[in-house]
């Protein structure tokens, strides 16, 4: 659990601190707040259709209503929670249509970063490429572990859209990342996996300067993971074939 605290004699954590040893400005406690619980519904430590209140978020984080206010409005308008009038706040739902939908957005957005990362890229950004393109197994045992092997592979992602130099790329795709963070973490829980060859497969193509390579390499590891994500944590529910949700274009070849 994670705590707000602007008090020195709480134990714990403190995640609240002054600004006496920095010249940074203060954060909000709203902004801090609005993180922590991010990170517990996106770690799966509050899960989907959970009940938060006010009150009780007040007490766990050890700060006034106000911020948690704000927080959950935040989280709210970020699609993490559902307000229910006269009942407070749930956290939301993982659907099998959300997923697809945000699915076909990472395609839309990973393949036009691809390219122009293909077309952009330096001898600096490719090390760094290359170095989060390094394995990742992706297990649940315990949150810790998921929680570096999940950061990894968002730096992968974020990465690739810095290289874009477009600001507001790199906040939807950090928004979405996190969206779909949660059923990744169910997928890992029923079916742990490792992840290499494909951001390597997608790294080569960058370093070849070669754009459409880089977009058919990024969407073929998209539609793999919307494959495998959709058959694993839905493997309950009734929905359309793969293919009726493969969002690849027709006729994407890589260059000779």
């Amino acid at each position: 659990m994670l705590y707000i605290s602007d008090k020195s004699a709480t134990k714990g954590p403190e995640i609240l601190r002054t600004n006496t040893e920095t010249s940074k400005p203060p954060i909000k406690v709203s902004f801090r707040v609005y993180e922590a619980i991010k990170e517990e519904i996106i770690s799966g430590e509050l899960p989907p259709g959970c009940t938060v209140s006010e009150l009780d978020l007040a007490k766990r984080y050890r700060t006034s209503r106000t911020p948690i206010r704000e927080a959950c409005q935040f989280l709210h308008k970020d699609g993490f929670l559902e307000a229910v009038p006269h009942k407070g706040f749930f956290v939301s739902e993982i659907t099998m249509k959300q997923i697809q939908d945000i699915y076909q957005l990472r395609f839309l957005l990973e393949g036009t970063c691809a390219r122009i990362a293909a077309e952009k890229v330096n001898d600096a950004e490719l090390a760094q490429l290359e170095f989060l393109a390094r394995p990742i197994s992706f297990t649940a045992s315990n949150q810790q572990t998921f929680r570096r092997s999940n950061e990894q592979n968002k730096k992968f992602h974020v990465k690739i859209a810095e290289i874009t130099g477009n600001q507001e790329m790199i906040k939807i795709l950090e928004n979405i990342l996190d969206k779909i963070t949660r059923a990744q973490y169910l997928e890992a829980k029923a079916a742990p996996m490792i992840v290499g060859p494909e951001h390597e497969a997608i790294v080569e193509a960058i370093t070849q300067h070669d754009p459409s390579a880089a977009e058919t390499a990024i969407t073929a590891h998209i539609q793999s993971s919307l494959d495998r994500l959709i058959s694993v944590v839905f493997k309950r529910v009734s929905f359309p074939s793969i293919k009726a949700v493969n969002f690849r274009k027709p006729n994407s070849r890589r260059k000779s």
